[in-house]
């Protein structure tokens, strides 16, 4: 099963926002083949949207974070226009350049699939309280996607998770956005097709 964004949903969003169709595409093959149980998305957005429409076909648990602003605002009028819950994404404040996470007991453990894309800003995805907790949620068997990954900071998150679990861990796919071309996100799955224990 593929699972796909509108145009009216894609519509909520500014276009330089929008998650763009190719990552799109990979995303909604990797929730097919991997079947990701248990989902965290740091930055909700239009990929929420595909998230949250997986999670209601197949009841996996997904949890997406959100600073507030225009994006969390548009956000939950599309998935209200789409007819999908506003409850499993989480306002979410930042503070020390990271999202505070400590409200929330359980984000402690491995996810099978962690998607990066928040907070706004290379430098806080990439700060020390960042790769603690990233450190926590991303399991040798977790699949990870890092968007962003034309920036510097985020091509050297990239490589940082690669090498956690050994370089020859995942399978490591660059995926570009031919309508912004200067835009591309990183897909790391690992070469294992199992998900993470319980």
């Amino acid at each position: 099963m593929q699972w796909t964004i509108s145009d009216d949903e894609r519509a909520c969003f500014a276009p330089d926002w929008a998650f763009s169709r190719e990552l799109e595409a990979a995303l909604s093959d990797l929730l097919r083949d991997r079947k990701p149980a248990k989902v965290l998305e740091l930055g909700a957005g239009l990929s929420s949207v595909l998230l949250l429409k997986y999670a209601a076909a197949t009841g996996a648990n997904t949890i997406h974070l959100e600073q507030a602003g225009v994006a969390y605002g548009n956000l939950l009028g599309c998935l209200r226009m789409s007819n999908l819950p506003i409850a499993p994404v989480r306002l979410c404040d930042v503070r020390n350049e990271f999202y505070d996470v400590s409200p929330f007991a359980d984000l402690q453990t491995p996810f099978d699939l962690v998607i990066i894309d928040g907070p706004r800003g290379s430098r806080a995805r990439t700060c020390a309280k960042a790769v603690e907790f990233l450190q926590r949620v991303i399991g040798p068997r977790s699949a990870v996607i890092v968007d962003d990954t034309n920036r510097a900071p985020e091509a050297k998150l990239a490589w940082l998770i690669e090498r956690w679990f050994g370089e020859n861990h995942f399978k490591h796919v660059d995926v570009r956005d031919k309508t912004f071309t200067h835009r591309s996100s990183t897909l790391l799955n690992p070469k294992s097709n199992q998900r993470p224990s319980r």
